[in-house]
């Protein structure tokens, strides 16, 4: 892969050749600006003698401007250059006014004459105020000499120069400038009239003292004067100390922050350097580690191109497209995505190729070139470019196949039975409610059948839970082969099947899927090296209500299967008007049992155990009542199956246990005769281990008697997990507490069964009794049960005996003990407090029981007087 131009390299000159010569800046500054110090003093001395040049010229100039066009003249005050041209010329001309040239010492003398250089004063004043002087000093000043022998008269006058410095000229007057003639190189003219120039100077050039100046030979009244205008020496100006001292101070500043300013560049230059030398080597390791990690990562990695072409791709990444990666450069990314996930693919890339998007994440499939798939986990971001080249992309694909496996398997445990493959109760309700939603659309019928395979609990105790799964097995695939194309089969649990039918003409299409399961089931079913033949009991319910409801239907369907099993099993019924009424019932029975426990509603009633030769009670059976406030007194069948569904069953037999151990409690504190007799409490709730420790809670906190309390659990029950009850009986029977089986005879076990449960009593159940004394079979099945318990130490309870007829033949048969109508109904406690302090009387005991005996020794059984019916 290349890498992403922000981790490239940029091209820079070698740095070595740099950093050699980096120290050297800073001297090389400081070198630098003395030179321009150096320069700048030069030079500052060269335009001081350029500018003082310039200046000389300038002024000498400007005067001789002024005396050559201004100085002499005629102008608005003539009277004083007449009178003084006069004076003179009178003067010079000496005492008789002659024209004859004065003599020097005439000459000297008139310059020595203060009053005669007044009157020269008064003309030169003329001279400096005229309009041509741009800027002039404080007046004219006369010094006499005798310069070098000679007299001399000097006017010092001040003339601003052009670049705004004040200059002074010297104007002199010398005796020896007198001449008689004129002077090659001097121009002289005659007396000028009024309004006229004189000559002009000639050129200023540079005197033989170094000095700047011009003579000009004027004549005055035909006596010619020659007028010098010069510069002092002083003029030519030199840098004085000061300004010197201030351009080596600035300088030698300069050249401080100068130096300072360089090294300190040099300093940062050199460590600017160092650190791009770190980040250079870092971002090479960076690189080589990207490159590293690029290559060897687990997930899928790969450059896209600015139009989603791969430009590399990893090993990790072939593996999951299934191409090499020699292959995948140049291919569009959109290409390896599966067809179905394409679309939306593509739409995502357009949006981040376009900028609109800066990166896109999605789980989707990637198509392999053998057809099969891989579900990814796919990212795509953009890799920006700080130097403005296209956009490339970075994708990061992680194959998470597994996990989605791991998902699908999950979601199909969640909605599907472990053991047949079925759906389970949640996908059916949901395919259910979508049926129902078509169904409501298309206004067509559609059928729940809720099937319950009869003797589930003997085949599966009788051969045990390995055959009871393969049993199971077999009826989901027989009822899957039955029903219709398109129809939904489902596991609810145990061996409870449900079958959703749509789109049916009415029920007698649904009662012919019924039928053609239940001829599937009674095929028979080898198991074991046995054949077993299976039925169920199937109740069916259409929706032919616009209100229907999953959960309705689904009850609706139990009812009437319960009302098959009820009409006794292999059978199939379908829901009608009566059932929705019994099931509004239970519904109204569910909601007011739910009260009836805090409202003190459920009571115990107590049925008599009797021997049959005495006819006096051996022990009690307690049995539960409900004090219904509207419907009165409600029997266990009204509302035991209302409760056990409702998951109210715990509770139930929880309250009858701890009412039956206080009334026990009570009976042995008032009548202690009477400890001999027992107890018995049903238990109806799955968890006998829960039980168990309510027993030992209740004996603890009553203190009775252990052996006159005794447990009784049905057949089926027991058989439902027979190795549980075996040690729920032996914990049981380490509490003292005795155990018998209930309803002998209605499960599927056999007399064999006996001897694996440690336990007191045996109940057969009342269907055997109804059927004597003439069914002969149910007789002999009676007596063996009875001798087989007396060999086992067994005793033995005959239950529903509700005539004399039975009562005789259960006496022949050799049952030790009796219950039913035929002695005692179950009565409320009190009233079986009353019996016993009857009994349990002395006096009361001796009258009475002679006659009972003698009566029965000839064959004579009336009712105990101490039972009442």
């Amino acid at each position: 892969m290349r890498t992403p131009r922000s981790r490239r390299e940029p091209k820079t000159a070698p740095r070595e050749t740099t950093g050699r010569w980096t120290g050297l800046l800073p001297f090389a500054v400081l070198l630098g600006v003395l030179v321009v110090t150096a320069s700048a003093l030069v030079v500052r001395q060269r335009a001081l003698r350029v500018e003082s040049a310039n200046e000389e010229a300038s002024a000498v100039s400007v005067f001789v401007e002024l005396l050559s066009n201004s100085a002499f003249r005629i102008g608005d005050d003539v009277s004083e250059v007449e009178s003084t041209a006069r004076w003179l010329q009178v003067h010079f001309a000496g005492q008789g006014g002659t024209d004859s040239a004065p003599t020097a010492d005439e000459v000297r003398a008139f310059m020595t004459d203060t009053g005669a250089a007044e009157r020269l004063v008064g003309l030169l004043d003329v001279v400096v105020t005229t309009d041509v002087v741009s800027s002039g000093g404080e007046g004219v000043s006369f010094t006499h000499g005798d310069p070098s022998g000679e007299s001399t008269l000097t006017a010092s006058v001040e003339i601003g120069s052009p670049s705004g410095q004040t200059s002074r000229i010297d104007l002199v007057f010398r005796a020896s400038a007198v001449l008689t003639e004129p002077t090659s190189g001097f121009v002289t003219g005659a007396t000028p009239a009024p309004g006229e120039a004189l000559q002009p100077l000639p050129s200023v050039e540079r005197l033989p003292d170094n000095a700047l100046g011009g003579r000009v030979v004027v004549e005055l009244f035909d006596h010619p004067y020659a007028i010098e205008a010069r510069t002092r020496a002083g003029f030519v100006r030199e840098p004085s100390r000061r300004e010197l001292a201030v351009i080596v101070a600035v300088g030698a500043m300069l050249a401080v922050v100068a130096f300072a300013v360089a090294h300190t560049l040099v300093r940062a230059r050199t460590r600017a350097l160092e650190l791009v030398a770190v980040a250079d080597a870092a971002r090479d390791a960076s690189n080589r580690r990207f490159r590293a990690s690029f290559e060897h990562a687990p997930i899928g990695m790969a450059e896209l191109s600015a139009d989603g072409r791969l430009i590399e791709a990893n090993a990790a990444l072939a593996t999951q497209s299934g191409r090499s990666r020699a292959d995948l450069v140049g291919v569009l990314l959109d290409d390896v995505v599966h067809p179905q996930d394409r679309i939306d693919h593509e739409r995502e890339m357009q949006a981040l190729l376009s900028g609109e998007r800066d990166a896109i994440q999605a789980e989707l499939r990637y198509l392999r070139p053998d057809n099969t798939e891989a579900w990814i986990a796919e990212s795509v971001s953009a890799v920006p470019n700080a130097d403005g080249a296209p956009r490339t992309f970075l994708v990061q694909a992680q194959d998470i196949t597994a996990r989605r496996r791991a998902a699908w398997e999950l979601a199909r445990q969640a909605m599907h039975d472990e053991l047949t493959g079925l759906p389970n109760r949640a996908l059916f309700l949901n395919r259910l409610k979508h049926a129902l939603e078509r169904a409501r659309r298309s206004e067509t019928l559609l059928a729940v059948m809720f099937i319950d395979v009869d003797r589930f609990k003997l085949v599966n105790d009788s051969l045990g839970h390995e055959q009871g799964d393969r049993f199971l097995m077999e009826v989901s695939r027989r009822i899957g082969t039955a029903v219709r194309g398109g129809d939904t089969v489902a596991r609810f649990g145990g061996d409870e099947f449900v079958v959703l039918c749509e789109e049916v003409t009415g029920a007698s299409e649904a009662m012919a899927v019924a039928q053609r399961i239940q001829s599937e089931l009674n095929r028979p079913l080898e198991l074991a090296g046995s054949n077993v033949h299976a039925t169920a009991s199937i109740g069916i319910t259409l929706n032919q209500h616009g209100d229907d409801s999953a959960d309705s239907l689904l009850r609706d369907a139990d009812a009437a299967m319960y009302r098959a099993k009820d009409g006794g099993r292999n059978r199939t019924e379908v829901f009608d008007a009566a059932m929705r009424t019994s099931v509004v019932e239970r519904m109204v029975i569910e909601s007011d049992l739910r009260h009836a426990l805090a409202n003190g509603e459920i009571v115990m009633h107590y049925q008599a155990i009797v021997d049959p030769l005495t006819h006096l009670p051996v022990g009690y059976e307690a049995l539960m009542r409900w004090h219904h406030p509207t419907r009165g007194l409600l029997t266990p069948g009204a509302f035991l199956d209302v409760a056990s569904n409702a998951g109210m069953i715990e509770r139930i037999d929880s309250y009858a246990l701890q009412q039956t151990c206080r009334q026990i409690a009570e009976w042995s504190q008032r009548f202690p005769a009477a400890r001999h007799l027992y107890v018995a409490t049903n238990w109806s709730a799955r968890d006998l281990s829960r039980f168990v420790q309510q027993v030992d809670q209740v004996l603890s906190d009553t203190r009775i008697d252990p052996e006159q309390l005794v447990v009784e659990v049905t057949e089926t029950f027991l058989l439902a997990d027979s190795d549980a009850s075996i040690e729920a009986i032996a914990q049981l029977k380490a509490l003292g507490v005795s155990v018998a089986i209930d309803d002998f005879g209605t499960g599927y076990s056999s007399l064999s069964y006996l001897t694996q449960f440690d336990i007191d009593h045996l109940k057969i159940d009342k269907s055997f009794v109804d059927r004597l004394p003439d069914d002969h079979a149910t007789a002999a099945v009676i007596s063996a049960i009875s001798d087989m318990a007396h060999v086992l130490g067994i005793k033995v309870v005959a239950e529903g005996v509700e005539t004399d007829e039975q009562f005789d033949a259960l006496l022949a048969l050799g049952a030790p003990r009796l219950q039913g109508y035929r002695f005692a109904k179950p009565r409320p406690a009190d009233e079986i407090t009353a019996q016993l302090a009857e009994r349990f009387d002395p006096i009361r005991l001796r009258q009475v029981a002679a006659p009972i005996l003698k009566r029965h020794q000839i064959d004579e059984a009336p009712v105990s007087p101490f039972v009442t019916s």
